[in-house]
Formats: structure tokens, sequence, C-alpha cells
């Protein structure tokens, strides 16, 4: 670390240490993203370098225990090498005051230090991210794009509603007990399929095809138990038992409509060949063709003369 600069030392250091500046867990949520808990911090992110002044030694320190806090089995080799990327990276080192045994120092100074100590020396940034933690935390090999960001958000968002949503209330009732926008909870309902008002009832075409249904299955009970050798008084009991009341009229009517015909079992009834074999002679007229008229057609003098201008133009 001594010996070579910042670019060589990242060179053949990154892939031996790890650099990390927030609490993560093993487990990730389809390998993307994980939520956050009460538990959780991180490092401030500066957006210019400390200049002498401005507490440089102080602010390592304070990175060097924040993150003890977040893996407290962390090995000083690792914590060092923390604090040399935070050193380069956010610090203003040009009149050459802070050097490597001033990290290595701070650094023996963390590790020595207990958990309630550590607690204690970070108690403002263990409030602050208690209450202003992020919801979730994206992986780092994740894209990074603001589209696929929104794409989580939504996707935690939906999840969270799928356990407070209260499908038997309107989106006006759920939007005052969740204390969520109207227009969010109508897109999840839309993305959701799920009835925006239930207690509206049916609407005119879906009582249409309830009454369309509730016809046909009244036919088929109806074709199924009617009985065409009953009257339509004895088969209106007889529907009554099976559930379905209809009146004498309608029972006639469907059963002219609907029902198959009775077939005779009576003894005395012919039987099919008996109807086809004992046919009487069937006395067939054939008109003949009467060829006197057509004799007098064919002398007609018109009809002679239409003729031979026919085939005067067929010889043209």
């Amino acid at each position: 670390m001594g010996t070579m600069d910042y670019e060589k030392f990242m060179h053949y250091n990154s892939r031996k240490y790890c650099y990390f500046y927030r609490t993560e867990r093993a487990e990730w949520i389809d390998g993307i993203y994980q939520l956050t808990d009460d538990s959780y911090l991180q490092l401030w992110w500066l957006r210019e370098r400390i200049t002498d002044g401005n507490h440089r030694r102080r602010t390592l320190l304070k990175f060097a225990c924040l993150r003890r806090l977040m893996n407290y089995d962390v090995d000083a080799n690792t914590l060092l090498f923390n604090m040399y990327v935070d050193f380069n990276r956010f610090i203003d080192n040009s009149d050459h005051i802070i050097t490597l045994d001033t990290l290595t120092r701070r650094t023996r100074r963390a590790m020595t230090m207990t958990y309630d100590e550590l607690r204690e020396y970070c108690q403002y940034e263990i409030n602050y991210w208690k209450n202003h933690r992020p919801k979730f935390i994206m992986h780092p090999d994740a894209p990074k794009s603001l589209a696929f960001i929104n794409f989580v958000t939504k996707r935690i968002h939906y999840a969270e509603l799928d356990l407070s949503y209260d499908r038997t209330k309107s989106v006006q009732d759920n939007a005052v007990a969740l204390g969520i926008s109207p227009a969010t909870l109508y897109r999840y309902c839309s993305d959701r399929y799920i009835e925006t008002n239930p207690g509206k009832g049916q609407t005119y075409v879906q009582k249409r095809q309830a009454k369309k249904q509730a016809k046909a299955d009244k036919k088929a009970t109806f074709m199924l138990y009617y009985d065409p050798n009953l009257s339509a008084a004895k088969n209106r009991e007889k529907m009554l038992q099976y559930g379905l009341n209809l009146s004498v009229g309608t029972i006639r009517n469907w059963g002219k409509e609907y029902a198959m015909p009775s077939i005779p079992t009576s003894s005395t009834s012919p039987s099919p060949e008996s109807s086809i074999l004992n046919l009487g002679p069937i006395n067939v007229t054939v008109p003949s063709f009467n060829s006197s008229w057509w004799n007098s057609w064919e002398s007609d003098p018109l009809y002679a003369e239409n003729e031979a201008k026919w085939r005067e133009a067929c010889r043209r």
C-alpha cells in the first residue's frame, strides 16, 4: 500500500478484499433486490473531497466504525482496505498530512471498540437511517436504469397491496383506509383484474347473460324430466319435485317445442314393417308427348321465316 500508487494497488487487491458501504444480506429476491429493516446502515456519499479543517481523520474513523456495525466480524485488513479506498475517494490530502500510519491507527482504534461503544459513537447515523432508510436496495450487478428501478418499486408496492387491499370494498373506501390515492388503487385494480366497486351489482349486459343462462338451465332440466305420456299438470307436479317451477302453459309450449315425441307402446299400433309392406298399389299417371302440337308449331309460317334468318346469320 505504501510502495505503489492507488491504481496499481486496486489492480492487485480489489478482488482480494471486499469494498462495502451499506448493510447487505446474503439473500437477494430473484437476485435483483432486497428489502431493508431497522438495522440498515450506510455511509454518507460525499460530493466533494474533505479538506483540511473539516475533520478528515474523524470522518475516516466514523466510516470504519459504521462498517463494523454493518459487519461486526470484518477483519482488520478488509477494514484497512476500505479506509484506504475512502481516503483516495473523499479526502483531499494535498498537504500530505494524512499518512498510511494515520489510516492504520484509525483502523486499530475501530477494531478495539466494543459493539456498545460503536453504537454510542455512531448514534446519530443509526437514528437517521432508521427514519430515512430506503425501502429496498438493488443488487450491485442489477441494471441501474430508472425504468428498471421503477419496475421493482411497483412490484414491491403491489405485493404490499395484495396483503392490505380489501376486495369487498370500493376503491374510495380502500383509499381512505390505506392512505393511498385512488388513482394508484385504480391502476392496481386494473393490473390485478379486481372489481373496483363490488357493491354496485350486475350491469345490464351481465343481467341479460344471467337470465339467458338461467333459462338454458331450466330447459335442460325440463328436457331431462319431461314425460310426454303425462299431462301438463302431472308434469308440473313432477317438475316441482326437482325444484323447477313452471306454469302449465309453459310446460305445454316447451313440450311441443323441445321435448321428443312419444313412441307408441300399444300392441295394436302398427309396426314399421307392416306399415311399409302392406301398402296398396301406387297408380302414377305419366303425361304423354303431344306430337300434334309440335307439328302445328313447325308448320307456322312465322316459325319458318325466323329459322331461315337464324341460319343465314350463322353462315355469316
